[in-house]
């Protein structure tokens, strides 16, 4: 028993170490695996000495150098581009767009900021001068059968004038996202009128400080929405149209008013239609050519001899005792002068709001705001120039 005994110890000692050494051997190998795996993790790892081709080949010769080389060549390249893109200087190329006025269709840098004048294609006349005519005399008509008739009839006219270019402008300026208070302004086109046919110029002023005054008292007890443009919008309103109006009843109220108001009419009328035909005509020079690109200083010529012409023919006709030369040909050329001003003031409106006309109640043109807006200007400066002659 001793000896089977002693016999079997080397060989289960064996087999014990034999285990020991495959338990570190696996240890090494989890070792070496941990330690490789946090190598890799280490942002300053390389592994192109890992890189080894699979078959012989073209590869054969690929070193650690052409591995590091070839993967920064596009990002160099890149660099390299970007380096001469910006030692070079960049020529701006036009750009292709259609514009109104602009001939040749393309457009270069200058041309949009400002530095080049680009010539003004005016609008032609439009085909409706039948229908302007007949407009024109119509509306020159109801306002001498008014004259003639005089009194309430005469104010009426006015004050319903006024109404609709009240209407028409605070529309306007609706469309351009203003908020005017028309009622304002509706209160002071019925009572100027009727203020000056009594008081003459001072009841138009009078009227006219009490409308402003309520505007202002009503934005400040009242919050509304963009106060000051509002407030100014409605305020320029009533002075523009019923503070102007108003003068044409205090000329209305005197003995002599049929003729007065008469003349008047027809010299502005002529002035209107002499710039009208001159500038058809013969119009080449613009004279305002940002606001009105149709009026032209040839027109402007009409319209002066358009005025000395109807005056001159008023003077000679029985019925107009009082426009003797040369006193009335002041009164031709101020409104020569304010006739065009007025025109050219309404433009500057218009073109502000983006519209073409204020209306559409007159046939061929537009609204009546757009027809009376010459003798917005003519009919208070003929007031003080007859006040000057003694006329008054």
């Amino acid at each position: 028993m001793a000896d089977e005994s002693d016999g079997d110890l080397p060989w289960i000692a064996g087999d014990i170490a034999d285990e020991e050494k495959t338990d570190q051997l696996a240890l090494d190998e989890i070792a070496e695996a941990a330690e490789a795996q946090a190598v890799k993790t280490d942002p300053t790892y390389d592994d192109s000495d890992e890189f080894v081709p699979e078959a012989p080949g073209e590869l054969d010769e690929f070193s650690r150098d052409d591995y590091l080389s070839t993967t920064t060549t596009e990002y160099q390249d890149l660099a390299e581009e970007i380096r001469k893109m910006e030692s070079e200087t960049v020529q701006m190329q036009a750009v292709a767009a259609p514009l109104h006025g602009v001939d040749s269709g393309v457009v270069g840098f200058e041309d949009v900021t400002g530095t080049v004048e680009v010539p003004i294609e005016r609008t032609k006349p439009s085909g409706d001068l039948p229908v302007r005519i007949v407009s024109g005399l119509t509306l020159v008509g109801l306002l001498i059968g008014s004259a003639i008739l005089g009194g309430g009839w005469f104010v009426g006219f006015i004050v319903l004038a006024a109404i609709i270019s009240v209407g028409e402008f605070y529309s306007a300026t609706r469309t351009a996202g203003y908020k005017p208070i028309a009622l304002f302004g509706l209160l002071a086109a019925i009572g100027a009128p009727i203020a000056g046919y009594r008081a003459g110029p001072g009841g138009v002023a009078g009227t006219v400080i009490l409308s402003i005054v309520a505007v202002l008292v009503f934005y400040t007890m009242l919050i509304r929405r963009d106060p000051l443009d509002n407030a100014s919008v409605t305020i320029f309103g009533i002075v523009w149209i019923p503070g102007m109006l108003g003068f044409a009843t205090a000329i209305g109220a005197t003995a002599e008013a049929a003729q007065l108001i008469i003349g008047l009419v027809l010299i502005s009328a002529a002035v209107d239609t002499g710039s009208f035909f001159a500038g058809r005509a013969f119009g080449k020079t613009p004279m305002a050519p940002v606001l009105s690109p149709n009026k032209t200083w040839e027109g402007l010529a009409g319209g002066a001899a358009g005025a000395a012409a109807m005056t001159m023919v008023i003077s000679l006709l029985e019925y107009f005792s009082l426009f003797v030369l040369p006193g009335s040909l002041w009164l031709a050329l101020a409104i020569f002068i304010t006739s065009p001003l007025g025109d050219i003031a309404e433009s500057m409106i218009k073109r502000s709001l983006g519209i073409k006309d204020m209306g559409s109640i007159i046939p061929g043109h537009g609204g009546l705001l757009d027809r009376v807006d010459a003798l917005l200007f003519a009919v208070p400066i003929g007031y003080f120039v007859y006040q000057t002659l003694g006329y008054l």
